[in-house]
């Protein structure tokens, strides 16, 4: 069986010498991966963990691929949230004390602290983090929530990961749009990516124009 980038796309019938071939492979790829299987569960809210388990995801590799860096970092992915997701740049009203580590100052600090790091790594999420419906994705409450161990209220993001989940789909498309526009202004964006996608599939395509 041939090595396939997605379902239905043989790594041997891409032109690895044109983005134009290169980069919807690869759309399709990041949708099947990510997408496809958030948008099913995303039809039942039982299902809301999962999708921010996938939104996580999504973040991560959009985020380094954007950069150009071949692997997770946390500077990455929150730099990437602010810029992409303008909710998640407020300053929260209240900071988040966590023991012996910085205080999370932002919902764009606390979806890696707080959603990304735990979700992934210990398959469940914070007391100051919660995951409810929210019209506006994320939405910081400083009282009322969730309390430190010496009784003291904590602010707690609250997170929609079905919102969050629209918004990334968005965030996505325009992506592939810019990887795909003539002119100077994609140019670095071309680079990181081809940067990424040589350490990801082993494929080179530094020589790939538009």
């Amino acid at each position: 069986t041939a090595r396939r980038l997605s379902r239905e796309s043989e790594y041997t019938a891409i032109d690895g010498t044109k983005l134009s071939a290169i980069v919807p492979a690869f759309r399709v790829r990041i949708a099947e991966w990510y997408i496809f299987p958030a948008k099913a569960f995303a039809t039942d809210w039982h299902n809301a963990f999962s999708v921010a388990a996938l939104d996580c995801l999504l973040i991560d590799c959009l985020a380094q691929f954007a950069k150009g860096s071949l692997e997770s970092r946390k500077d990455i992915f929150i730099d990437f949230v602010k810029d992409k997701l303008p909710s998640f740049r407020p300053a929260l009203p209240a900071n988040i004390r966590r023991d012996g580590k910085p205080d999370i100052t932002t919902p764009a600090e606390a979806m890696y602290f707080g959603f990304r790091c735990p979700i992934l790594h210990e398959a469940h999420i914070p007391p100051y983090c919660q995951i409810l419906p929210e019209p506006n994705i994320v939405r910081a409450q400083a009282t009322g929530k969730a309390t430190y161990a010496d009784g003291k209220d904590c602010c707690v993001v609250i997170l929609d990961p079905m919102e969050l989940l629209k918004a990334l789909e968005t965030v996505f498309e325009t992506y592939i749009t810019n990887l795909l526009a003539p002119g100077a202004a994609n140019d670095s964006l071309r680079v990181n990516f081809k940067k990424k996608f040589k350490a990801s599939f082993g494929i080179d395509i530094d020589a790939a124009t538009l």
